[in-house]
């Protein structure tokens, strides 16, 4: 893009309304606020996370939260949730100065939040996890299960009403349990303010679009609706005003119609970033992953190969079988294959272990679940599933630190120490950690990557594409990528060809030029034939 444009994108930004003051009372809306941040600080240590920033929430409206990871967003809706205290400033219902000292008391006035990262007891059941803490009791204290069940379907019934309430949540696909995320916070009255914080990072398109069907019925009720999403155009379909966010600062609060996609991506993190160079594919290299046949859960006679300096997707709507897939390459599943090559092996890996030591890695879906230790350090993280680690089994912490601090720096990860424990950090800066993990070990030949940029700003999200692709093509390397998603942008940004499943089955190879957003969804909404085959 050229100069002459972004400076047009920035003068754009720049005629954008200022953020209202606490002091402009009804503001522009006439509604009188029913939450306010004013001035809110907060710092951990010698870290400034959040610096003298204004939020006003209104009645019947959506307001969209941006940012880069990192930005302090989390740590604004923490404040908002009775997590954290503001070191400075405060926050104010109906005009109302409020000291809120835990989530309790932030629940006693109103105010529900769904986390980005999934809070579910995976060994209760849908109906316990959505009314838990209500729980319907008869008399003696016993709780009563035909009300239990009765009040989860009416909470899921605009949702997930395919959900079965009596299943364990723990047995639920990802994109479910978000559901009954969701509707564990609306299900019950009272509820003034909601905060969603990437409620669809791990929704379909048709449930993305029922979601915000429900964002708006909910507004409607008069409920204020704080909005936290790295998808900028579900932002810019449902949000009345956005504020973003940008190292701790409020930099801009806006309607959403004095806005534009281009304008907000250059508030949230100061520049355009640049595109990824996709060059045209040359002649393909060998093949590091040649399937013939393979059949594993959904997927069903399913033929493909990934060229060594190539990024292969995977891709189709949730549940059409790329994900359970990449379990099984990765040696978490049992399968049944007519032909398969995966580096040097002609066999499945049987275990992940046996797939590290082939030089496999593997980035699951769910870094929380499957990518992270969350209460272990960065250092230990980074080492995590690295096989004979240590000398003679004798771990050096000291030495591994320093490994560790180098090759994390070196991957962009915003942190302060090494020491420092996962959860500490943002979204993006964890998913890192688990990438860095596997592509900065020299025998890393093959990477699966399963939505890698879930829940990750648009500024890592291209960090994050660049790097894959320079790890690919490195030079005197002989490395593939293959990615399982359900995201037709990420997938037609960085993949070089692509395979389309529906129900299981390869409906459509698509090669460079080919592979574009329009092309994908299409493709994925075509019913598959039996003789549906990739050749």
């Amino acid at each position: 893009m050229s100069i002459e444009m972004q400076s047009k994108s920035l003068e754009t930004a720049r005629r954008a309304e200022p953020p209202a003051s606490p002091g402009d009372g009804e503001g522009a809306t006439g509604q009188l606020p029913v939450l306010e941040a004013r001035g809110v600080q907060v710092r951990f240590g010698g870290v400034h996370a959040l610096k003298g920033v204004d939020l006003s929430l209104r009645p019947g409206k959506v307001h969209a939260l941006l940012g880069e990871n990192g930005a302090g967003k989390s740590t604004l809706i923490n404040c908002i949730a009775g997590a954290l205290t503001p070191s400075e400033g405060g926050l104010y219902i109906d005009g109302r100065p409020v000291s809120l000292r835990n989530p309790g008391d932030a629940a006693h006035h109103g105010i529900s939040v769904i986390h980005q990262e999934l809070e579910l007891a995976p060994a209760l059941s849908v109906a316990e996890n959505v009314m838990i803490g209500r729980l319907p009791l008869r008399t003696a204290g016993i709780v009563d299960r035909r009300a239990l069940g009765r009040l989860a379907r009416k909470a899921l019934q605009d949702i997930g009403p395919h959900i079965d309430v009596t299943s364990r949540a723990g047995d639920l696909q990802v994109a479910d349990q978000q559901l009954v995320e969701i509707a564990k916070a609306l299900g019950h009255g009272g509820t003034r303010v909601l905060v969603m914080d990437e409620p669809t990072a791990a929704l379909p398109p048709a449930q993305i679009d029922r979601l915000l069907d429900l964002v708006r019925l909910v507004a409607s009720r008069g409920v204020a609706i704080l909005y936290v999403s790295h998808r900028l155009d579900e932002v810019l379909a449902i949000a009345d005003e956005i504020s973003v966010l940008r190292d701790g600062e409020l930099v801009r609060h806006c309607a959403r119609s004095d806005t534009s996609r281009e304008a907000i991506v250059i508030d949230i993190v100061g520049h355009l970033p640049e595109s990824i160079d996709r060059p045209p594919l040359a002649d393909a290299g060998r093949p590091l992953l040649e399937l013939n046949d393979f059949c594993t859960g959904p997927v069903d006679g399913l033929c493909a190969r990934v060229p060594a300096g190539e990024i292969v997707g995977f891709f189709g709507l949730l549940g059409a079988g790329q994900q359970v897939l990449a379990e099984s390459l990765f040696g978490l599943h049992p399968a049944s294959v007519g032909r398969i090559q995966l580096l040097d092996a002609t066999s499945l890996p049987s275990s992940p272990r046996r797939a590290i030591a082939a030089g496999v890695g593997f980035v699951p879906a769910d870094r929380k679940d499957g990518g992270l230790a969350l209460g272990r350090s960065l250092t230990e993280n980074y080492f995590l599933g690295v096989p004979g680690r240590g000398r003679y089994g004798l771990i050096r912490p000291r030495r591994e630190d320093v490994r560790a601090s180098a090759a994390l720096r070196d991957s962009q990860v915003v942190m302060s120490r090494v020491s420092q424990e996962a959860r500490e950090l943002s979204g993006g800066n964890q998913q890192k950690i688990v990438l860095a993990r596997w592509m900065r070990r020299p025998d890393t030949r093959f990477l699966l990557l399963t939505e890698p940029t879930r829940g990750v700003d648009v500024g890592a999200k291209a960090e994050i594409h660049r790097s894959l692709r320079s790890w690919v093509r490195g030079p005197g390397a002989e490395r593939a990528a293959a990615l399982f998603s359900a995201d037709p942008e990420e997938t037609a940004s960085v993949c070089d060809r692509v395979y389309v499943l529906a129900r299981g089955r390869v409906v459509a190879e698509l090669v460079g030029p080919q592979v574009t957003e329009a092309a994908l969804t299409a493709a994925a909404l075509e019913e598959p034939t039996a003789t549906s085959h990739s050749d």
